[in-house]
């Protein structure tokens, strides 16, 4: 038995959301006709006089689970409803806002619970999931959601990542629901907790247009709206976001890979370096590249990364290493090696721009298309 209970309501229509509020008499209803009289009955012809109480299936089923869950020996202390409740992950914990001032949520036997796939329409509850489930308590509903194309962005391959967090994601901030209002109490949360330049960064967009780097020590007018601009829509579906402390890198990587009947190979080595004065990162409106942002791109010959003993073959076999836990069949992965010399991950590209040098490189990125082209045909 749990010790609290968490239905979550978020991403239903707004009629829907005022129809639960109307009609939240009936949470403590025990008479199951009584439930059911209030349901939209389609096949009912001559409307009876209870007509002015028809409620939809998303309030049937929430207050029949309520009714469930008493008969369960459930009290409704026990039991909360949440709807758009300001929430975000901090590494291995999950906070939320309440009563002006952000708390660690006491998950310790607790079981968040959504009738309807749609409630967990956001990959936070993937990334809560996979961080949380198997420690503390778990996220249960009634079917599956089925991934697509839009599930392998950032998110994606962070969430299947979330449990070597430590080792190459580091310190890592996921919001959920968090409005206007909320937004001084969350950069109070980031500056004690994380560092004070932060990395914001939005899901499914190319050449970085959506990643800003916003400065909370010097948090002016400019500062504020590079922060508002990406935070208020990261409640949209497909446009999440999560943020990280902000860091310099000495290079950055771009390791092109492919996984097919789970052999992976790599194909080619890049590396990067941002030209632009940290400076001028900050001040920018975004982390754009070739826009506000410079970058300066060199080839690694093969002979520094292929067999054990090379410079990178550290890079390579952690490569493997991830390509190995996910599902992506093609792509790149994006690594930054710090000053201090920490390896840190940033993304996973699932089809990454095909930048080629002459020479022994066209033979590369050749062998890469042609083990995706085979795959293509054979299927």
């Amino acid at each position: 038995m749990y010790k609290k209970v968490y239905i979550n309501l978020d991403n239903v229509w707004v009629d829907v959301s005022k129809e639960i509020e109307e009609f939240m008499f009936l949470k403590e209803e025990d008479d199951v006709e009584t439930i059911w009289y209030n349901f939209r009955m389609k096949l009912e012809k001559n409307r009876p006089e209870w007509e002015k109480y028809m409620i939809s299936v998303f309030s049937l089923e929430l207050f029949l689970f309520l009714r469930h869950l008493r008969n369960e020996w459930y009290t409704m202390d026990q039991i909360e409803i949440l709807r758009d409740r300001p929430m975000f992950i901090y590494n291995d914990d999950l906070f939320e806002i309440r009563n002006g001032r952000w708390m660690k949520m006491d998950t310790d036997n607790v079981g968040f619970f959504a009738i309807r796939w749609g409630n967990w329409g956001y990959p936070f509850f993937f990334l809560l999931k996979r961080l949380i489930g198997k420690k503390w308590w778990k996220v249960m509903k009634t079917n599956d959601i089925k991934r697509n194309i839009i599930w392998k962005g950032k998110f994606y391959a962070l969430e299947t990542l979330y449990e070597d967090r430590g080792r190459l994601i580091w310190d890592i901030v996921t919001p959920y629901k968090i409005s206007p209002q909320h937004y001084p109490i969350f950069l109070d949360f980031l500056s004690k907790k994380m560092w004070w330049k932060i990395v914001l960064k939005k899901d499914n967009t190319q050449l970085w247009q959506w990643v800003f780097v916003v400065d909370l020590e010097n948090f002016d007018a400019d500062q504020s709206a590079k922060f508002t601009r990406v935070m208020k829509t990261h409640k949209e579906f497909g446009k999440e976001v999560y943020l990280m402390p902000f860091d310099q890198f000495e290079e950055e990587y771009r390791v092109y890979f492919t996984k097919f009947h789970d052999k992976v190979k790599i194909h080619s080595l890049k590396r990067k370096f941002v030209t632009t004065p940290v400076e001028d990162i900050v001040k920018a409106d975004s982390f754009e590249y070739y826009t506000n942002v410079m970058l300066k791109w060199e080839y690694i010959e093969n002979k520094e990364w292929q067999g054990e003993g090379k410079r990178y073959s550290q890079l390579i076999e952690t490569s493997k290493e991830y390509v190995e836990k996910m599902d992506y069949t093609t792509g790149a992965l994006e690594f930054g090696k710090t000053l201090d010399g920490r390896l840190v991950f940033f993304e996973v590209n699932s089809m990454a721009d095909p930048i080629t040098y002459q020479g022994e490189d066209m033979g590369n990125m050749q062998w890469f298309y042609e083990d995706i082209f085979n795959h293509i045909i054979e299927q």
